[in-house]
């Protein structure tokens, strides 16, 4: 029982390592690249196609996204995963922005230390994307690639990243664990528009994360953790510019009442000031980093029928102004159906809005497979 517990707190850490910066609404096509021991693993091909698009100030900004994600699991502790995606962006007034995103591959293995668990993983960003732009494309690809649009694809092309991680949890008794967690990585250069000639080389990213796990009661959990990032210098045409790190706190509480789950999460972050030239700063779209944001969300998972289950999450969002936008205060809502068509075959669905500052809707449906 202890080593299971430890384990929640493992899933928690990992998920943390892998995305420190954004919380989107969950969504059906998530193929998480780690398990812990103790479940039985499957293979799994996801696909969900969403359709999203906002009224900004009057301006429309959209985005269709098509991924795949396929995890496999290669021994009880040792698994695969693959995810891959394709994109079209359009906004009002601006060129449209089409093609495949790079690929992520990543392997994780989840082993015993003493008392506790840990997870060693390992995911690499493949450069099968576009990443070179003309100055219109990136124009386009700087508005779709703001966070608080919550576009699935925010950017087709990052360049080649690898990303190792290794993550510990122990049981301090039946009701209680602790966790640490650390993720490294090293950032590819990359070309970010085209006839420039010059390679831009994003500096590396240190990420290191701490938590605890509570057991309330039998069917409930808190956990807390809180991460900091430690960006290094960026290189372009010869000179170093420095961005800033970030802090961010989430409490996450889980309620498990038989076939039936709720999740609330709450996160707030900061990160500090980037020291760039502001022309500089505004042509590597630096200039958008947002200080401050926080988000309240709740999901919930109802078994209605031994085939449907329905989802349905809300949240709220804030984020400070930045020197390129405004402060940004928004509300989302979405209803997530599952229905299992046969034995290992699930039809997924999504359907949702956004009200604040601006207003926006989107809509989805796919596949899952397991075996």
């Amino acid at each position: 029982m202890k080593r299971r517990f430890a384990s929640s707190f493992l899933l928690v850490a990992v998920l943390a390592l892998a995305d420190s910066s954004r919380a989107q609404l969950p969504t059906s096509d998530s193929a998480t690249p780690i398990y812990t021991a103790g479940e039985t693993p499957s293979i799994q091909v996801t696909t969900l196609a969403i359709y999203q698009i906002y009224d900004d100030s009057g301006s429309s900004v959209s985005q269709l996204t098509l991924p795949v994600s396929v995890f496999v699991p290669v021994t009880p502790r040792l698994g695969l995963s693959l995810r891959t995606s394709y994109a079209a962006s359009d906004s009002d007034g601006m060129t449209s922005l089409s093609g495949l995103g790079d690929a992520q591959i990543a392997a994780s293995y989840n082993f015993d230390i003493g008392p506790g668990s840990a997870v060693a993983s390992a995911s690499a960003n493949l450069p099968s994307g576009e990443s070179t732009l003309t100055l219109d494309e990136a124009a386009t690809a700087f508005l779709i690639g703001q966070g608080f649009y919550g576009f699935r694809l925010p950017s087709l092309g990052q360049g080649f990243n690898v990303a190792p991680a290794v993550t510990w949890a122990v049981p301090l008794n039946t009701n209680l664990a602790v966790g640490l967690g650390a993720a490294y990585q090293v950032r590819g250069s990359v070309e970010p528009r085209t006839g420039f000639g010059e390679s831009y080389d994003p500096g590396d990213e240190l990420l290191l994360t701490a938590g605890l796990d509570a057991r309330v009661r039998e069917t409930s959990t808190v956990a807390l953790d809180v991460t900091y990032a430690r960006y290094g210098s960026d290189t372009w045409m010869g000179l170093d510019y420095s961005t800033g790190d970030a802090v961010a706190a989430t409490v996450l509480w889980t309620e498990v009442l038989g076939p039936h789950n709720v999740r609330v999460l709450g996160r707030v972050g900061h990160r500090q000031e980037s020291m760039v030239p502001p022309g500089t700063s505004a042509f590597l779209g630096l200039d958008a980093t947002v200080p401050n944001q926080g988000r309240l969300l709740g999901h919930a998972r109802f078994r209605v029928s031994p085939r449907l289950v329905m989802g349905a999450a809300t949240q709220g969002r804030y984020y400070s102004a930045s020197r390129a936008f405004e402060e940004r205060r928004l509300f989302d809502a979405a209803l997530i159906p599952e229905f299992e068509i046969m034995p290992g075959l699930t039809l997924l669905g999504r359907v949702g809005g956004t009200l604040g500052t601006l207003q926006g809707i989107e809509v989805g449906a796919g596949l899952s497979w397991s075996m």
